[in-house]
C-alpha cells in the first residue's frame, strides 16, 4: 500500500518528493498525497510539475504490479464507488469493453490478467504498450475518484 499515493500525509509525500530532489528548497511547502494526485501541488520550480508527473506514473505501476499478483482477497478494495477504474478487480467482460473503448482487439482477460504483459502476447508491441499504458493511467484515475469521493 506504500504506493497508493493518495494515502499519503505530509510526512511520506515529503520524504518520496525528498527522493527526487535532494535540496530541501525544492520541496513544496504543503504537500499530501491527495494534493499530488489531484495535481493541486504549487512547486517551487514550474519543470517539478512534469518530473512529478512521470514519477507518478511510476508509482501507479508499481501499485498496479503490486496488487494484481496478489491473491484476490488481499487486494486493496477501494472505497464504495470508486471502483470503475480499480483495474485488478475488473472481470473479463470490463476489461474487454475497456480494450474496446481504447482500440484494441478483446482478449477474454480479467483486469489483473491484462496487466500482465505475457498475457497480452496475441497483440502487437505497440498495442501490448498501449494497454500497459492505460491500465497505469487508470490507476491514478482510481486515486482521483478516492480523493473526490472523501470531499
Amino acid at each position: 500500500m506504500k504506493r497508493c499515493v493518495v494515502i499519503w500525509p505530509e510526512e511520506v509525500a515529503k520524504e518520496a518528493l525528498g527522493e527526487i530532489w535532494d535540496d530541501k528548497s525544492k520541496l513544496p511547502a504543503s504537500v499530501n498525497g491527495a494534493m499530488l494526485v489531484m495535481n493541486e501541488v504549487e512547486w517551487p520550480e514550474a519543470d517539478q510539475k512534469k518530473t512529478w508527473e512521470k514519477m507518478f506514473q511510476k508509482v501507479c505501476s508499481g501499485w498496479l504490479e503490486d496488487q494484481c499478483y496478489l491473491d484476490q482477497e488481499k487486494r486493496f478494495v477501494p472505497p464504495k464507488g470508486c471502483d470503475s477504474h480499480c483495474v485488478w478487480n475488473w472481470d473479463a467482460e470490463t476489461a474487454d469493453k475497456f480494450l474496446e473503448k481504447i482500440g484494441v482487439k478483446k482478449l477474454g482477460l480479467t483486469g489483473a490478467q491484462l496487466s500482465d504483459p505475457v498475457n497480452r502476447d496475441k497483440l502487437d508491441m505497440d498495442d501490448s504498450d498501449k494497454v500497459g499504458e492505460k491500465l497505469i493511467q487508470e490507476c491514478g484515475l482510481l486515486m482521483q475518484d478516492m480523493v473526490k469521493s472523501a470531499s
